[in-house]
């Protein structure tokens, strides 16, 4: 095995207690820009957590790290409010996603019926891992209620429905159209992530992706055809990976990333992030940051 794949595996193992600690832890559509410009007039967000932190609040860094690592770089106001929002968030995938996604459904509505949203100040929703695929099949639904498509902007980190016209795709996209992913979808009672991807012609998105994510950017079946072995290592590592977004990642990274422009599909636009250097120093660096310990 190469030295750098055996220095990468070590990490991996060393790492494995901080990852778990993060982890627990041809349509009209929406045009507001891209890049910096993205959530411009945006003065209130909704932030939901990933698998295993039902309430945001939970470790501290993890709302102030959503706001200052991705919203605002977007374009979100400085002095803007934020709600956390309580979702199960649960590994029991399907049931838990259905009732995020009722619960989302339900805070938006009422929020727009209480006329506390508006295309001039339009709701950010910002979502990340399980919430991320909450936010996608929640679009649907806003929109069925007539939301105006200006009147929300989506931002998700490491989203398994990711279906980019090039580049990452989810795990939901990559393996969850194969019989062999419905199968398993419906032998567990998820039957309603068949086929799930985020919508490309509703509101605005942005969608962030570390390169070889497990779950935004899963070994494919032909790559697992080709080399079994480097595409269970690929996802083993992606794993890990999946825990870097907040507070994993230089700074100039994730800006560099908006700046470019990303990968523009209707609607939605995809970035994408490099896979860290050092997997075991950039867990350990959301570790710290989750409970809101500056890393120098």
């Amino acid at each position: 095995m190469p030295t750098a794949r055996i220095d990468r595996a070590v990490g991996v193992v060393i790492a494995f207690a901080a990852a778990y600690s993060w982890m627990s832890v041809g349509h009209a559509y929406g045009d507001p820009g891209a890049g910096a410009d993205f959530l411009d007039g945006s003065t209130h967000a909704i932030v939901l957590g990933p698998t295993f932190m039902p309430d945001p609040t939970t470790f501290p860094g993890y709302v102030p790290g959503a706001v200052t690592e991705y919203l605002e770089p977007l374009g979100f106001s400085d002095s803007g409010t934020v709600t956390a929002l309580i979702t199960p968030e649960s590994p029991d995938f399907g049931p838990s996603i259905a009732s995020g996604v009722d619960t989302l459904v339900h805070t938006i509505e009422a929020a727009y019926n209480a006329n506390e949203i508006s295309a001039a100040d339009p709701l950010t929703v910002f979502g990340y891992s399980q919430s991320a695929v909450i936010a996608s099949l929640a679009e649907q639904e806003l929109a069925a209620y007539q939301i105006p498509l200006q009147d929300l902007r989506f931002v998700m980190l490491g989203d398994a429905a990711a279906d980019p016209l090039s580049g990452p795709t989810g795990l939901l996209d990559t393996w969850g159209a194969t019989p062999f992913g419905q199968e398993v979808d419906y032998f567990l009672g998820w039957s309603n992530l068949v086929d799930v991807t985020t919508p490309n012609h509703l509101y605005p998105t942005d969608v962030f992706t570390v390169v070889n994510d497990f779950f935004g950017d899963t070994a494919t079946p032909a790559d697992f055809a080709a080399d079994p072995l480097g595409a269970l290592w690929q996802d083993f590592v992606g794993f890990f990976e999946h825990g870097v977004y907040l507070g994993g990642l230089p700074e100039s990274e994730i800006l560099t990333a908006i700046d470019g422009g990303g990968v523009v599909d209707g609607a939605t636009t995809y970035f994408t992030l490099a896979d860290p250097a050092n997997l075991f120093l950039s867990l350990w660096d959301v570790t710290l940051g989750s409970f809101g310990i500056a890393v120098p």
